[in-house]
């Protein structure tokens, strides 16, 4: 039997962090709020190439959710990455025919994020994820700080590392 996507509540992803990691599946977390409030897919770059990666399943799902998609660069010391990143998603904009908000910030937008609840996180589940402890809330890894937006929803999308 082929699974395409697992589909957890919070407090599910939080104990089987680790064996849903394990599976190497795309795991779609719910939020609190209706599905059908979701209005936008939010991608917060940290590391450029991760993002790269799973570029293309995020403007699939984007596609077929009808949500307004919305990069957060935020990696003030890795400059060209950044833009490198965004040079990749504005030719993928034009290729799926969507528009990408790019919202380039020297603060961590994960502060402005924590107060919306109509948004669906795109995250690259790497081992970060996994072995973020108590510890990571001091953090500015993106992936590590994932528990910040734990309200919303989220599509965890395993990197191939």
């Amino acid at each position: 039997m082929d699974i395409g996507l697992i589909v957890v509540l919070n407090h599910f992803f939080q104990r089987n962090k680790q064996t849903l990691y394990k599976t190497k599946l795309p795991v779609f977390k719910m939020g609190k709020r209706g599905f059908s409030s979701l209005s936008q897919g939010v991608i917060l770059s940290q590391d450029a190439h991760e993002i790269e990666q799973e570029s293309s399943v995020i403007f699939d799902v984007a596609t077929q959710l009808s949500l307004g998609l919305k990069l957060y660069t935020y990696n003030p010391d890795h400059e060209n990455a950044k833009n490198s990143l965004i040079e990749h998603f504005d030719n993928l904009s034009k290729i799926f025919g969507r528009e990408v908000d790019v919202v380039q910030s020297e603060r961590n937008p994960l502060v402005k994020l924590q107060n919306k609840d109509d948004i669906l996180q795109f995250i690259p589940f790497s081992s970060k994820i996994v072995e973020s402890t108590f510890l990571s809330i001091f953090s500015t890894d993106m992936e590590k700080l994932h528990f910040k937006l734990a309200d919303n929803y989220q599509l965890f999308i395993p990197i191939n590392a």
